[in-house]
């Protein structure tokens, strides 16, 4: 786990605790960093929980969004900030920054793989183009979707297969050789 993992996991576990009659799954209660630059000013780390919240506690957004901010800490959050109807909006300290860069430095390609709970079995086909007819950019679209979906899944900690069908025998084959 990183840095922005902890602060996720002290978020969901705060949440569970102040509302324990109403526990957000998982996805309700994800922080997105904001990578946008035009979002920077509304903080590092947002999540509209607390609209999702209030209509489950039957209570106004905003004031669900005020609790959160005022009992929620952690030691790498500087601040923590509502917007409009009960945005939550957090703002990380610069040893934040400093942590995860040192973690990302560290755990190089690792950082950005997610924590399987089960690996799959995947068998991904994906065709060539034909040679006996038109090209076009679908053929060379399939197989760069397919090589690169595939090396995805692997890179996640999938098991992949890979199937590249390759039009080369048959009659069709047989009538370019004529025709050459």
């Amino acid at each position: 786990m990183n840095s922005i993992d902890y602060i996720q996991q002290a978020f969901t576990e705060h949440l569970n605790t102040l509302f324990p009659e109403h526990q957000p799954s998982e996805d309700q209660a994800r922080l997105h960093i904001n990578v946008d630059e035009a979002k920077q000013a509304f903080g590092n780390l947002s999540t509209t929980i607390a609209l999702i919240l209030g209509k489950a506690l039957k209570r106004s957004p905003r004031e669900v969004a005020t609790e959160i901010a005022t009992t929620f800490s952690h030691p790498l959050v500087e601040k923590i900030e509502i917007a409009g109807p009960g945005f939550i909006n957090i703002f990380l300290k610069p040893q934040a920054f400093t942590l995860l860069a040192r973690e990302l430095f560290e755990r190089k390609e690792a950082f950005f793989k997610p924590k399987l709970e089960k690996k799959h079995n995947v068998s991904l086909e994906f065709v060539s183009a034909n040679p006996t007819g038109p090209l076009h950019f679908g053929h060379g679209r399939g197989g760069i979707i397919g090589d690169v979906l595939s090396n995805v899944l692997k890179f996640v900690g999938h098991n992949v297969t890979k199937e590249f069908y390759i039009n080369d025998a048959g009659n069709q084959i047989q009538k370019l050789g004529r025709v050459i």
